[in-house]
């Protein structure tokens, strides 16, 4: 038996949300965990709880969703709900997976479950035996082995690739290249990047050092990455 997705819903109108929440109740791949009308609420709850899957609208009062987004370090699996259509490009920028135009009907909304718990199960299943990546750079598929990586840096809409020899930058975003990688060997350690954990050589107060390059890492982050360190 699969286990459920933690899910909130973050929505300003009341009536958005009660709609909302019984069409995720009903659906047997998630656990509706609760609901937030203020954003700055949400945003303090994400800093503490863990959550799968984050149903998202933009326009509110006191902050919009896509300046929620952005002020989260790691956000959960986003799947946006809102009554304009307009926002749609600015959300897949931030790497939302799903955007959902209200009113929702329950068959869009089992769609949009369904391809974030594959999401979800792609990240969580990536294979500790993968040894490389094949990412197109520029007009060239170059095969990357991960024993190479150093880190990885985003790049707004493209992402470096940082090994000893070379810089690929690839047409990709830093959430999707992330659930590709096997999990314990790399960490993310601020918004824009990804490091091999066994090429750290020194984490400092505010900066981890790999290869004489300093990166910066977050506060929340730290404990995290010196965990896995000592983990080898």
């Amino acid at each position: 038996m699969s286990t459920k997705l933690k899910a909130i819903i973050i929505d300003d109108e009341p009536f958005a949300i009660e709609g909302l929440k019984a069409l995720l109740i009903e659906n047997s791949d998630l656990e509706f965990v609760r609901s937030f009308e203020n954003p700055l609420e949400a945003i303090v709850f994400l800093k503490t709880e863990k959550i799968d899957l984050m149903f998202l609208d933009i326009e509110m009062p006191e902050l919009s969703g896509l300046d929620l987004l952005r002020s989260l370090e790691t956000p959960p699996v986003t799947i946006i709900t809102s009554a304009n259509p307009q926002y749609a490009l600015e959300g897949f920028e931030l790497d939302v997976l799903d955007y959902l135009v209200k009113p929702i009907s329950g068959e869009r909304l089992t769609k949009a479950v369904s391809k974030a718990k594959e999401y979800i199960e792609l990240r969580k299943n990536s294979s500790t035996s993968t040894t490389y990546l094949f990412l197109k750079c520029e007009k060239v598929i170059e095969k990357i082995m991960l024993e190479d990586i150093l880190y990885i840096e985003s790049l707004h809409n493209y992402v470096a690739l940082h090994t000893k020899m070379k810089r690929y930058v690839t047409y990709n975003s830093l959430k999707k290249l992330e659930a590709e990688l096997p999990e314990g060997k790399f960490v993310k350690i601020q918004k824009s990047f990804i490091v091999a954990i066994n090429k750290i050589s020194a984490v400092e107060d505010s900066h981890v050092l790999i290869e004489k390059v300093k990166l910066p890492i977050s506060r929340s982050k730290k404990d995290e990455v010196l965990a896995m360190i000592r983990k080898g």
